[in-house]
């Protein structure tokens, strides 16, 4: 298996996360037009477009320090984001089956995350 530079690694993260953004404006298209659904869909949208947005401003960082931090803030993001997406399947608004991808996305860009705020621990 070949190794990934930092580079091409920054890039598959932020392909990913603007996968997951786009995703998430779609499922806010798809909630009910009424005023759960646009109060639950402006939380969610805030949330899950700053996934991609936080990756793109931490990959171009002026130092790590600068990336890691904005890797932390996506994290919580992200975080949040699936937080939403139970909440609107807990509520009944979309089907279960229509989100699981999306959450099983977001829990490995999670995982992600995590092990490169870890890694970052310990040096």
């Amino acid at each position: 298996m070949t190794k990934l530079t930092n580079q091409e690694f920054n890039q598959l993260l932020k392909n990913r996360t603007f996968a997951v953004s786009l995703r998430v404006i779609k499922v806010v298209q798809s909630l009910p037009n009424n005023r759960v659904g646009w109060k639950i869909g402006d939380q969610l949208i805030r949330s899950g477009t700053a996934i991609g947005a936080l990756t793109e401003e931490a990959c171009m960082g002026v130092s790590y320090k600068d990336f890691i931090n904005g890797i932390r803030m996506t994290r919580k993001e992200a975080s949040e984001t699936d937080f939403w997406l139970r909440l609107i399947i807990a509520a009944g608004l979309i089907p279960k089956i229509r989100l699981q991808s999306l959450r099983q996305e977001i829990s490995e860009i999670i995982a992600i995350l995590t092990s490169i705020v870890k890694s970052s621990e310990k040096k």
